[in-house]
């Protein structure tokens, strides 16, 4: 083709493409491009500046075009970008080494977070062993948890924060950070219950409520994609799927939509965090440092391999508990699940912060916990808190059988675009027809099993609250809780099960805030947003910087009165040019095809 014409090679067949782009369609147009020439890499590393797309010459590396048609800029070759980056790496960690060498031991430095940083000459004391989780949970979800939870909190009011960046390596007073992020959790969650129409009546969540009655919760949190990989891709990096060009899971990995060192983690490792994380972060970030391909090793202090144990390290079936029974579920125990020692993991980090030490650096730990991801598989004790005979379906269904549950589900549907219908609730999946089957009560066996894998992760997240609990005051403190779920997860609404939806059961996610001196304990909003607020919010309440390149409001002043004025939206994305905007009142829906959904939910 004309414009692809390599010095070395007149053959040559192969370009790379680096920058923000999804495909490489426009290539193709501008570039009269033919079916003979295949784009075989695809580096979306974007810049800071701007997403300019950039074609490279798979033969002698020439920079030979952007998305605008012949470059403007001089060639640059793949070597001499390559060179440029390990130059620039150098001179980071030089930067880094200086700024840590510089910091004065024992000081602190005031940021306008309002937590409580005056914390020198305070004796740490180690951390003791939690209590044993064995005890299945026992109290009803309609029992609001004890207050006495929360941390001591100072009563001074909290001040601006500063928008001045951190020097690189000085970082002494900052908050600690932990950080849980949760795999396809819903809103059956007891604060859920207690205080919106939302939740399902029999979950039983004591752990997470009482994270909530420590902290602000939030009742109408949306995820930002309501699949895992583009969710998680987003909370990261802090762009929305239309930023980054990240839709689906078939955008995995997701490394070429994100450049290096932009993600959250890394933007606090540069400013002086000793940075951990353990478990499912990013999307299927378990392998840690030994899988490389799937995190940049390069933003993380420390990340483990997840442990398996016992059935669990054999794998079990991907849908073990779902379109099957579960196999000899009295001999599973708590810590043959990865997620048990994902918390073991973090529960050290803080001890060792306890013991002061890392030479006084504050931490950002990131507790990523896949339950109640499928398969939901979990010891027998869990199950038997939710007997199948007495499992309520769905709040519309009146019956198990299923002719009359088809009947309601279809009058369900009625209003509904064609393309939801097919894209969206697709209600003649496979595993749709395998629930149908009444003489199995697969259903109900579904949602007893997702409900005992939600409690489940409740002992974990009551495993981490306890050893958070034994650390010394001025820890407590001076870390910030956030604990948030990638998105929801239908069981038999609207006639879909699993998640991929623009709907409230696959957007709608636990969000809590722990912020000592700016939440106030046992509080809930119920004001629109989105987990893109994630990363401007946590840069606020730090006093670190917000990179440019960060989608998403911040929601300190939620945090701080949860009655506050307020006129954000969430936005939802499911697959490209399919979103959804949520305000107070209503759920706005447009599909790639232009088809659209209005739901009032005052009335609907």
């Amino acid at each position: 083709p004309p414009n692809l014409d390599c010095a070395e090679d007149e053959d040559a067949a192969f370009v790379t493409v680096r920058g923000n782009v999804r495909d490489c369609s426009w290539l193709r147009d501008k570039l009269e491009v033919d079916g003979d020439v295949d784009l075989v890499e695809k580096q979306c590393e974007g810049t800071e500046a701007s997403s300019v797309c950039r074609v490279t010459c798979g033969t002698c590396g020439e920079a030979i075009a952007t998305d605008t048609g012949v470059s403007d800029e001089p060639a640059t070759t793949v070597a001499e970008e390559q060179e440029q980056e390990q130059e620039q790496e150098q001179e980071q960690e030089q930067e880094e080494d200086a700024g840590a060498n510089a910091a004065e031991a024992g000081s602190l430095e005031e940021v306008g977070s309002g937590l409580d940083v005056e914390n020198d000459g305070v004796e740490a004391t180690a951390a003791t062993e939690p209590p044993s989780p064995t005890a299945a949970p026992t109290p009803s979800p309609t029992d609001p948890p004890s207050p006495t939870a929360a941390p001591t909190l100072s009563p001074t009011a909290s001040p601006t924060a500063s928008p001045t960046a951190a020097p690189t390596g000085d970082s002494r007073g900052r908050p600690n950070v932990l950080f849980i992020p949760v795999d396809d959790l819903n809103n059956w969650v007891g604060y859920f219950l207690r205080h919106t129409r939302k939740g399902h009546p029999q979950s039983m969540t004591p752990n997470l409520d009482r994270l909530s009655a420590m902290g602000l919760s939030f009742t109408n949190a949306h995820a930002s994609s309501t699949i895992c990989n583009p969710s998680r891709t987003a909370v990261w990096s802090g762009m929305r799927p239309s930023t980054s060009g990240c839709y689906d899971n078939k955008d995995y990995p997701w490394k070429p939509f994100v450049q290096e060192g932009l993600n959250l983690n890394a933007h606090f490792k540069n400013r002086g965090y000793y940075t951990a994380g353990s478990g499912k972060t990013h999307h299927s970030s378990q392998e840690g440092m030994e899988g490389p391909e799937k995190i940049y090793t390069s933003e993380w202090s420390e990340y483990p391999k997840v442990v398996k144990k016992g059935r669990a390290a054999g794998g079990y079936g991907p849908f073990e508990g779902f379109l099957s029974e579960v196999i000899e579920a009295d001999k599973v125990l708590d810590d043959d699940d990865p997620d048990y020692h994902t918390v073991s993991f973090c529960i050290d980090r803080m001890k060792e912060d306890a013991e002061k030490k890392r030479d006084g650096k504050p931490f950002f730990l990131a507790c990523g916990l896949v339950k109640p991801h499928l398969p939901w598989v979990v010891p027998q004790r869990y199950y038997d808190l939710y007997p199948r005979d007495t499992v309520q379906l769905p709040p519309y269904v009146t019956t198990n059988q299923w002719k009359e549950w088809d009947e309601a589900i279809m009058e369900d549907l009625k209003d509904v675009p064609e393309y939801a219908i097919q894209r969206m609730a697709n209600p003649d999946k496979e595993y749709t027809d395998i629930l149908r089957m009444n003489e199995t009560r697969r259903w109900e066996g579904a949602i007893q099993n997702y409900l005992a894998t939600i409690a489940y992760l409740d002992m974990n997240v009551g495993r981490l609250l306890d050893a958070f609990e034994e650390l010394p005051q001025e820890i407590q403190t001076n870390t910030i809780i956030v604990l948030w779920s990638d998105h929801g997860y239908h069981l038999g609404e609207k006639g879909h099960h699993k998640k991929q939806t623009l709907w409230e059961e696959c957007s709608d996610v636990p969000f809590i805030w722990v912020v000592p001196n700016v939440t106030t304990p046992g509080t809930i909003c119920d004001r629109p947003v989105d987990l893109q607020s994630i990363y401007p919010t946590l840069c606020n309440l730090t006093g670190l910087d917000v990179p440019d390149h960060v989608d998403g409001d911040n929601i300190r002043p939620l945090l701080e009165d949860p009655d506050a004025e307020w006129d954000g939206i969430a936005t939802v994305t499911m697959g490209r040019m399919n979103h959804a905007i949520v305000d107070q009142r209503y759920r706005y829906i447009r599909y790639e095809d232009g088809s659209e959904e209005l739901y009032d939910h005052d009335n609907d």
